[in-house]
């Protein structure tokens, strides 16, 4: 999902972040900022490192989530989702970013991890 940032003083202008992030990061960075020390059941990943500079995109890591009773994983363009009644799908979300086409993007994916 898209955002923009302002945090003047901190965040150079104009700068763009490629890397995933999701909204329990926005939590994390936001306890980081404000300096305190956030509660253990929080989850996510400071992105002030990343986004001021300081440190580099990891291009394999992956985000896993819970939402509703599914279970998700992102890995690069690929979005695998297992719903609550069981069932699975595997999303191109840069190939097909309407996710109207489960079997392509499986056969996308296949075809980029054989080796």
């Amino acid at each position: 999902m898209p955002n923009i940032l302002s945090f003047p003083g901190k965040l150079p202008e104009g700068t763009t972040y490629g890397g995933i992030s999701g909204t329990m990061d926005f939590y994390a960075t936001a306890a980081a900022i404000a300096g305190v020390q956030r509660p253990a059941h929080l989850v996510g990943e400071d992105l002030m490192p990343l986004l001021s500079g300081k440190a580099v995109t990891n291009p394999d890591k992956a985000h896993f989530w819970n939402t509703h009773g599914s279970q998700i994983i992102r890995w690069k363009q690929w979005r695998l989702v297992k719903f609550r009644d069981g069932s699975w799908r595997l999303y191109d979300i840069v190939g097909d970013p309407d996710k109207w086409s489960e079997e392509a993007a499986r056969q996308r994916f296949f075809n980029a991890i054989q080796l």
